[in-house]
């Protein structure tokens, strides 16, 4: 079992713009993020990716609790675009700066949103306050991470916020992925009530209503959208961000959605050995639908009745709709007490909480 999903990265030292505070409905018209080993992880050989493939856009307006999580206005500078250029297609360390938009290298990870200004997500999407940029230059969570929530569309529209706390499991581990599960808090202001229908919050799965085997689940977010070997994430193989048939892999400005199946832990075991209560194994069913690098920390919901419930977070995998390789998702249902007990009694700033 490897690490977090990595991209070997070249060290070019991005331009910082000035930390300027978005205010509710204000989209950055700049944010394009540091990209480093040390931001995202890596390993050697073949890894576990951050994982929608081969889905389709999601109709406006019914994913209103799917919130994103992006890099504030960071920039790259000429010398690094131009150094990027200059790398062939398919080297480990091209970032193809001048074919991705900057929202698209903005984007981290997913979330939803749960109420009272409460995100839940995955840890790997925000496992240290502090994380290392090139050079001497350290990043920090709240000064470089805000949360886009209220559209669909990650160009236009919604509102983008601070975040005031963050807890992450304190039993989360990188290597391993247990745990992968951490809650943020927005500074809301209520100000949240301005976005009406757009956001709405989306109930938790009760640990007395379990998934069953073959049962229905969608998946959604703003991932990668080829499917991927996982080979092509080995150390000494092609670039991390080309995708099967050697394409340059893209994040949808639209959300996008997939429906898979609760498969049973059984067909997860052999290739999580670290396996545990905590996750739940979701497959495609041979239809080649999966979640991506990009899709991490964002739902999973079934169906109850007339309303969407979540179920999971996108977690880890090995490559992306690849060969029925199913996906580790975090089981929600696991987690109600310490979510419960999180909202009452984290504090302000970063935290792991029992």
């Amino acid at each position: 079992m490897k690490t977090l999903a990595a991209l070997m990265l070249f060290a070019f030292t991005p331009a910082f713009a000035q930390d300027v505070t978005p205010a509710p409905e204000e989209i950055p018209d700049s944010v394009t993020p540091p990209e480093t080993e040390a931001e995202i992880g890596n390993d050697e050989g073949i890894r576990k990716e951050r994982r929608v493939v081969r889905g389709y856009r999601a109709k406006d307006g019914t994913v209103p609790w799917q919130v994103q999580i992006f890099s504030a206005k960071v920039s790259y500078s000429e010398a690094e675009k131009i150094k990027d250029r200059a790398l062939p297609h398919g080297h480990r360390d091209k970032l193809y700066l001048d074919d991705r938009e900057p929202y698209e290298l903005a984007h981290k990870c997913g979330g939803s949103y749960i109420g009272d200004g409460w995100i839940l997500t995955a840890a790997h999407c925000v496992p240290a306050l502090n994380f290392a940029l090139p050079g001497t230059q350290k990043g920090n969570l709240f000064r470089d991470r805000r949360i886009r929530m209220g559209t669909q569309n990650i160009t236009a529209g919604g509102a983008v916020y601070e975040m005031e706390r963050i807890v992450v499991h304190d039993g989360y581990s990188p290597d391993t992925q247990v745990h992968d599960i951490a809650l943020i808090k927005i500074k809301e202001r209520g100000q949240t009530v301005r976005l009406g229908g757009r956001l709405k919050r989306i109930a938790l799965q009760s640990p007395a209503k379990p998934l069953f085997l073959n049962e229905d689940v969608w998946v959604t977010g703003w991932g990668w959208q080829a499917p991927r070997n996982p080979a092509m994430a080995g150390a000494m193989a092609s670039a991390s961000r080309l995708g099967v048939g050697n394409v340059i892999q893209r994040n949808p400005a639209d959300l996008q959605e997939a429906k898979l199946k609760h498969i049973g832990d059984d067909r997860c075991k052999p290739h999580y050995p670290h396996w545990g209560p905590g996750m739940v194994c979701i497959g495609s069913a041979r239809t080649g639908r999966d979640s991506c690098q990009g899709d991490s920390g964002g739902p999973l919901v079934r169906q109850e009745g007339g309303a969407k419930v979540l179920v999971g977070i996108v977690s880890n995998g090995y490559g992306c709709a690849y060969k029925d390789l199913p996906a580790a998702y975090t089981r929600v249902s696991a987690y109600i007490e310490w979510i419960n007990r999180q909202k009452r009694t984290a504090p302000s700033g970063f935290s792991s909480g029992k």
